[in-house]
């Protein structure tokens, strides 16, 4: 059997779409892990007419808020696509409903559907829900909306041990190759280490509290995946950060991003701009070494992973320009203490750029993007032992330890989720992996030569 036919018979339908459907332009305004979902469900071959015919008539473009607005007035309801979401009001004992599109942040919910739909408490639901009008509302605190009825654009169940027994049934590099086609890329543009050096993004949705970096030139597709792969991921581009952001916001009560999703992507790294820069640092490397973190009154655990990522010139030799490449951060998280935290580095310049459509994006079949996220979210907590003493060096230190064992996890999660695999499979992809964290030894030497001495890990 060819990829193509194996994709199809070792998993269920449902789960599967062609990846070229995915890209068509009516759909690109929704999340690729909602467009995917549509169509796998919807979509009849090559016809996606079903899928247009769903969200010309349901989504809210930004400029259509008023008219849908007084549509719900007058006729007392009507059916949007949205991600709808549910925040908990505890102290007047009310559960607020989010509406982006709308820009509402104070309607009801049926409460039924809390139920019947968790992640509405989770971070939000994508889906086609019913609004409706309730005259003569009379309680100013709330919105006189309620939302009655979801269908979710999103896969509400899987079978983790399903997609496990179905990685028995692929070689290294069929697999390999399966998930370079969902995350949508064309594998046959890419070398055996360009595409691992891909598929290790998707470390930090796999394992908790792994920490990372990628540097490189524009257009290798950094940012796209962490937001079209994962509802579980927060993208933070550019922009102002504060404490009350990141971690807590004392006023209003509120846990920041690091209680909510199982990834922050710090986008844009240049550009990030601190708001009580010395007080985020001091936090951040305090939790990046305990997975707590503190503010006020409060104490947290958190599992969330951290990435940041920035653009760097290279040469024309394909190497970067510059030998210390943390310039590019923030002066605040150029703290030697802070860099050596982290555990990786993804050597982005040695990805290729991403060229025509045509070329380098996915053809045939791959999974379905929103289906896949889940797999990443459940096998955060699947337990995967890795011994990597014999590799161990005099020289390393506990966190070099520390970081190859959090990486080589995180790849053998997503390579090997059956936890089988030959000592030399796992030798060629350690080399790789080891290579993030000599970046970071190497960087921390550049920085202060005389703290960090140089060593070959």
């Amino acid at each position: 059997m060819n990829l193509d036919e194996k994709i199809l018979n070792f998993f269920p339908p449902e789960v599967v779409v062609r990846k070229d459907l995915a890209r068509e332009k009516r759909i690109d305004k929704l999340p690729r892990y909602i467009s995917e979902y549509l169509i796998a469900k919807f979509g009849r071959d090559d016809d996606l007419t079903t899928v247009y015919e769903i969200v010309d008539k349901y989504f809210v473009y930004p400029d259509e808020k008023e008219k849908y607005l007084s549509e719900l007035m007058e006729q007392g309801f009507i059916y949007i696509i949205d991600e709808f979401r549910v925040r908990v009001d505890i102290k007047r004992q009310k559960y607020r409903l989010v509406i982006p599109s709308l820009n509402i942040s104070d309607a009801s919910v049926d409460h039924s559907l809390l139920g019947e739909h968790e992640k509405l408490l989770l971070g939000g639901v994508w889906g086609l829900g019913k609004l409706v009008y309730i005259r003569g509302h009379l309680d100013e605190s709330t919105s006189p909306i309620i939302l009655v009825e979801l269908t979710p654009f999103q896969v509400s169940h899987i079978d983790l041990s399903q997609f496990i027994d179905a990685r028995y049934e692929f070689s290294l590099n069929e697999w390999i190759d399966l998930l370079m086609r969902t995350l949508g890329l064309n594998p046959d543009k890419y070398s055996f280490e360009q595409k691992i050096l891909i598929i290790s993004r998707l470390i930090p949705l796999v394992e908790p509290n792994v920490y990372m970096t990628e540097l490189g030139p524009k257009g290798t597709g950094k940012t796209s995946i962490y937001r079209n792969v994962s509802p579980y991921v927060r993208i933070i581009s550019g922009g102002k950060i504060s404490p009350a952001i990141l971690f807590y916001n004392i006023g209003r009560k509120l846990v920041g991003l690091l209680g909510l999703k199982d990834v922050i992507v710090f986008d844009e790294i240049s550009k990030v701009k601190l708001y009580s820069g010395d007080e985020i640092v001091a936090k951040l490397k305090d939790y990046m070494s305990t997975g707590i973190f503190e503010r006020g009154d409060r104490e947290f655990i958190s599992f969330s992973s951290l990435v940041f990522i920035g653009n760097i010139t290279i040469g024309e030799d394909g190497l970067p320009v510059s030998d210390n490449l943390f310039m590019v951060f923030p002066k605040e998280f150029r703290d030697p203490a802070f860099i050596d935290r982290i555990h990786g580095m993804l050597p982005g310049w040695r990805i290729p750029k991403i060229g025509t459509s045509k070329e380098y994006l996915a053809k045939g079949y791959g999974l379905v993007m929103d289906y896949f996220a889940e797999v990443l979210h459940r096998l955060r907590s699947k337990q995967y032992n890795i011994d990597i003493s014999s590799y161990r060096k005099n020289d390393w230190t506990i966190r070099d330890e520390i970081a190859l064992e959090k990486l080589i996890k995180g790849i053998m999660k997503i390579l090997f989720p059956h936890g089988e695999y030959t000592s030399s499979e796992f030798t060629t992809v350690f080399k790789i992996i080891k290579n993030y964290r000599q970046i970071i030894v190497d960087q921390l030497h550049i920085i202060d030569p005389g703290e960090f001495k140089l060593k070959k890990l």
